[in-house]
């Protein structure tokens, strides 16, 4: 009986709300009979009916932490309602000021250490919206934001205890909140379009944190021995376009590339210039850094589902044996998981990073798991002499001064950055004769 005047009144809050020609005498009238049926049957009954009333007359729509649309709204929010927060987070982040303007770009390769100098990281405050309540209007109707912090129960460290997630609602209103979730989506991908600039992020206290002041290089200043680099990008894009062809086949959407040799020869850098020439987000992880599994499942969880390239820097060095990682509790068989499991993010592309790929399990390197295995060794003297001639912009010309040289990269990058065009040649000389070479004067 209960249930059945409840519902009785429940349609009558839908006719009116249907029925343009029902006054507000109409609503009064209703809610007379609401508080008299409420009075003469107790109060037991006011509980019921409100939920039911409110399962009417409410929309909500839940967006939880590791989806993409947190993120969109997260950011739609802090660039253009942040006036709206009164409970917000802080915290410090690194930037650089040159000649006393804020920047957000670090030189891909400084040549002039007077103008290098003028520029010094400083620490700046920064927000984020925390827990808390927003209104603001769309459509000239009234949506409703939370922002609420969950606790995991079943947390085991620190980092997972917590996580966020935003509730909108509005009284009769789903197209209005639909809307307003199409415009959210609509702004964010506008966003990622127009940007040139490729974010880096990195897993701490439990979610990716975007770091600034960093610049990638473009991949045509990346120089590899013969058509190394060349090989990757093709490769990258035959897998971009055959998403159908994975997917009609059963097999898992996603492409390992395992970049392995000596340090100093740009594996990093060129993880990096791949995401910069795709215009994706690059991901890095420190798995040192993760507390356990969990950890390390949620980190992959909350990868967007598109558009993701993962970069794992000096896996080799991860684990004291062949599958026990070092000093922390991350099991070998969870991160198999991640990368070609059951924990796996469809159209995921995953760089790793090693000096000696001799030490990897062989699970590890599995066909499937590891696409495509490339050494990335030092520079032969074709590369090198390519390399500094760029360097100098056609100012210097090698003509056998790089012969017998087997230096990293790096190592002639930093010849290059010490050194004017005029001395080049002797720097260079002097590393092949075991004289270290010395900054000189003007360069």
């Amino acid at each position: 009986m209960r249930e059945q005047i409840a519902l009785a009144l429940i349609d009558a809050i839908e006719s009116i709300k249907n029925n343009d020609i029902l006054s507000g005498a109409a609503l009064l009238g209703l809610a007379g009979t609401i508080i008299a049926t409420i009075w003469a049957n107790g109060k037991k009954w006011l509980s019921f009916i409100g939920t039911r009333i409110n399962r009417l007359i409410m929309f909500r729509v839940t967006l939880e932490y590791f989806d993409d649309m947190y993120w969109y709204l997260e950011t739609w929010m802090q660039e253009n309602r942040s006036h709206k927060y009164r409970n917000v987070i802080a915290y410090l982040e690194d930037t650089l000021v040159a000649n006393g303007k804020m920047s957000l770009d670090y030189d891909d390769c400084p040549t002039e250490t007077e103008e290098s100098n003028k520029k010094r990281p400083k620490k700046i405050i920064k927000y984020k919206h925390h827990s808390d309540f927003v209104a603001i209007k769309h459509n000239r109707r009234r949506i409703f934001i939370r922002k609420n912090r969950e606790k995991n129960e079943h947390a085991s460290t620190l980092k997972a205890l917590f996580y966020d997630s935003f509730y909108i609602t509005c009284i009769f209103g789903k197209n209005t909140v639909k809307s307003f979730m199409d415009m959210v989506l609509k702004y964010n991908l506008d966003k990622i379009i127009e940007s040139d600039s490729v974010r880096v992020l990195t897993w701490n206290f439990g979610q990716w944190w975007s770091m600034s002041g960093v610049k990638l290089k473009s991949i045509d200043k990346v120089f590899l021995n013969g058509d190394k680099k060349n090989i990757i990008l093709n490769d990258i894009m035959i897998f971009l376009k055959a998403e159908k062809e994975y997917l009609d086949r059963g097999i898992p959407y996603k492409r390992g590339y395992l970049l392995h040799g000596p340090p100093g020869n740009g594996k990093t850098t060129l993880a990096a210039a791949i995401a910069n020439h795709l215009k994706r987000d690059l991901y890095s992880m420190n798995l040192a850094s993760l507390g356990d599994d969990d950890d390390l499942i949620r980190s992959f969880s909350v990868l967007p589902a598109t558009d993701v390239i993962l970069l794992i820097e000096d896996i080799d060095t991860m684990f004291e044996s062949s599958r026990k990682l070092n000093k922390n509790k991350v099991s070998f068989s969870t991160l198999l998981n991640c990368l070609d499991g059951v924990f796996y993010r469809h159209g995921m592309i995953s760089i790793m990073t090693t000096n000696n790929a001799s030490k990897l399990d062989a699970a590890l390197l599995r066909r499937g798991r590891i696409d495509i295995m490339m050494e990335i060794d030092n520079p032969t003297e074709n590369t090198a002499k390519t390399y500094v001639e760029h360097f100098y912009g056609g100012k210097v010309s090698l003509n056998g001064e790089l012969s017998g040289v087997n230096l990293p990269m790096s190592t002639i990058q930093d010849i290059c950055i010490r050194n004017n065009p005029n001395t080049i040649k002797q720097a260079i000389e002097n590393e092949r004769d075991g004289v270290a070479a010395n900054p000189v004067d003007g360069g």
